[in-house]
């Protein structure tokens, strides 16, 4: 199995955006990802929660995503749920893409339901 240190993997970054602050976007991500209550089930999502954590931390990452936008972006997000939470406490290291596992009554592998994933997102 591939394994990549992080250290490794910032020290590539850095080479590949030298202009970029990665410390400061790894600060904002984790600041981000410390809103449990609406990472941790995305069918919780509201509006207000898009307005105030999530659209000001897509543009950051230049997005530049209007706040018009948040209602349809919460929907979105909620929407995507039952597709994310079979895949809640894998680990990327140790998960089996190719195991079965029941997703909204119906049989997929977890590679299916990550390809499912990105359609999804993609139309976003």
């Amino acid at each position: 199995m591939l394994e990549v240190k992080l250290e490794e993997f910032l020290r590539v970054v850095r080479e590949v955006f030298p202009n970029q602050n990665v410390e400061e976007g790894e600060r904002q991500y984790d600041e981000c990802l410390a809103h449990r209550e609406i990472w941790d089930n995305l069918s919780n999502m509201e509006e207000g929660s898009v307005r105030t954590i999530v659209i000001p931390f897509l543009n950051k990452w230049k997005c530049r995503l209007p706040y018009k936008c948040a209602s349809q972006l919460a929907e979105a997000l909620g929407k995507v749920e039952p597709l994310l939470k079979p895949m809640r406490d894998f680990s990327i290291e140790s998960a089996d893409l190719l195991a079965p596992i029941n997703v909204e009554g119906k049989t997929l592998r977890i590679l299916e339901l990550i390809k499912k994933n990105i359609r999804c997102y993609s139309r976003s």
